[in-house]
């Protein structure tokens, strides 16, 4: 195996935030900027509970409009569903059912206990899984409470927190996939997209299994990151200590990521990042909520300062805050209200921290144009 590389701290969080798409070299010209379907497929898998933040973190590294990550998703291109770790995520349409084939044997493990637990039997499921193919087959597209109301009509009620179990296995089942998206509502909004037939929806699956899907799902994990460590992997991929492993000596062999040693530590960096000598820009961030620049990594010692985790997730209850960057570190939380009319941003600084309202205005204009809202107020305590 190779030398590791020396690294400090600080060049760890430059090669992260070049990773993650969240600062750009200073030679970058503005042209290069990906596109959304770019920046989910170079990311793999993005977190995707809150639908909202999570097209503001698409927006946030490509500048694209909301509009433009809507059209990533009615195109095809990018899809929402539950690729790993039984969590919503944005995800590269093609690569959707092979990284659930790799990584789902964990989750689908827990699926008979959580039935019994509901109440749920297999002729209930059976039932619900061929009326809803017969309502969706030939293109169409159903909201949950659509579905419902399909499910209701084949003698199925759905109590308590069957809905979503059901709508869950579909999905991490390859059977169903969320892409088409609703008719705009209030100030514009998109709910949250319809669901389809994933075989009709998703034109072109890739096909990877055993080793090879172990590599690269390790390689593109890594690249999207920057530097990573395994246990970040084991994590993010919800896979166990045998699989991580052989992922790792996978990727190693085929030079997708190469050895640093940080504080000690054995860390796994992207080449072409470590290769280079060019330096991220320094801006101040306004990231989203669950935003990969935390959720990407187990240990956030490096990006989140010691005794501020409990301000970013309160109660530890799993719920991340929004979040202010700079120059890779968090330093603030912040909240946002929009009106027809005009907006505002609430910015909660962090013990220890300090940020200026003015540092922070063209994240803020660049939030607003993104949201087509009004430039907003910012206020800072």
């Amino acid at each position: 195996m190779n030398t590791a590389t020396a690294a400090s701290p600080t060049d760890v969080l430059n090669w992260r935030m070049r990773g993650l798409l969240l600062a750009r070299d200073t030679a970058t010209a503005p042209s290069n900027t990906p596109t959304p379907a770019q920046v989910v497929r170079h990311l793999t898998a993005m977190q995707g509970q809150d639908w909202y933040a999570s097209l503001w973190a698409v927006g946030v590294r490509s500048g694209a409009t909301r509009a433009a990550v809507h059209d990533a998703l009615a195109s095809g291109e990018v899809v929402r569903s539950w690729p790993m770790r039984g969590t919503v995520h944005l995800v590269p349409a093609e690569d959707l059912r092979w990284v659930q084939l790799l990584t789902e044997k964990k989750v689908l493990a827990g699926v008979q206990r959580r039935r019994e637990f509901l109440g749920l039997d297999e002729p209930t499921v059976t039932r619900v899984i061929d009326a809803t193919g017969a309502a969706l087959t030939g293109g169409r597209a159903l909201s949950r409470a659509d579905l419902a109301e399909v499910w209701a009509a084949a003698g199925v009620e759905t109590p308590g927190n069957w809905r979503y179990h059901l709508l869950w296995f579909m999905s991490q089942t390859g059977i169903i996939v969320q892409g088409p998206l609703a008719a705009p509502g209030a100030l514009g909004r998109v709910a949250e997209p319809l669901f389809t037939l994933a075989t009709e929806w998703i034109a072109a699956p890739r096909t990877l299994s055993g080793d090879e899907a172990l590599t690269e799902l390790a390689a593109r994990f890594t690249r999207g990151r920057g530097v990573v460590q395994e246990q970040d992997f084991a994590w993010w991929a919800g896979l166990g200590k045998r699989d991580t492993a052989k992922a790792f000596a996978g990727a190693a062999r085929e030079a997708s990521f190469v050895p640093l040693e940080v504080l000690g530590e054995r860390f796994w960096g992207d080449p072409q990042l470590i290769d280079s000598s060019a330096q991220a820009n320094g801006e101040t961030l306004l990231l989203p909520a669950f935003d990969e620049h935390l959720l990407g990594f187990t240990d956030r010692g490096l990006q989140l300062g010691s005794g501020h985790l409990a301000h970013v997730v309160p109660g530890n209850n799993g719920m991340f805050r929004p979040t202010v960057v700079r120059d890779g570190r968090t330093v603030a939380t912040w909240k946002a209200k929009q009106l027809a009319t005009k907006a505002s941003i609430e910015i909660t600084t962090l013990p220890g921290e300090h940020v200026d309202a003015a540092e922070v205005a063209t994240a803020a204009r660049a939030w607003a144009t993104f949201h087509e809202a009004p430039e907003p107020e910012v206020s800072v305590s």
